[in-house]
């Protein structure tokens, strides 16, 4: 019997919290994670996961203290955008506030890849991520 690969998931929060929530949801679905607080970090991360199955992360990465700035985000996923579109990962941008993600729609991020928190649908979202065409 074939042994089914674990997916790897890129996460992206600069709240500690969020991570750990990202964190502990994928670590007991068995999805193996980069998880990564700064955008340089998760710019490294990619370059190092190409194949990642999955990208997770706070559209308004690296800008906290209530600073409404998309432009991390949306530069992620244009990075990701081949992969996402292929069919090949999975995209999703969550932030807390309405603002940032507005921003990041008009930028450029499909409105099906941005969420608000609470996102409920998070355990579905890392089961997915079986079923790309690797």
């Amino acid at each position: 019997m074939e042994s089914q690969r674990q997916p790897l998931v890129i996460i992206g929060f600069h709240d500690d919290g969020t991570r750990k929530v990202m964190t502990s949801t994928a670590a007991f679905l068995y999805v193996t994670f980069i998880a990564v607080d700064e955008y340089e970090e998760m710019l490294i991360a990619i370059e190092k996961a190409p194949d990642a199955a999955g990208y997770i992360l706070d559209v308004n990465l690296q800008n906290k203290a209530g600073k409404i700035n998309s432009s991390h985000g949306v530069e992620i996923y244009q990075r990701v955008r081949p992969r996402v579109e292929s069919g090949k990962a999975r995209f999703l941008a969550i932030s807390g506030h309405p603002e940032p993600l507005e921003q990041a729609k008009v930028l450029g991020i499909p409105e099906e890849f941005l969420k608000q928190k609470p996102y409920n649908g998070l355990i579905g979202w890392f089961e997915s991520l079986r079923t790309l065409n690797a």
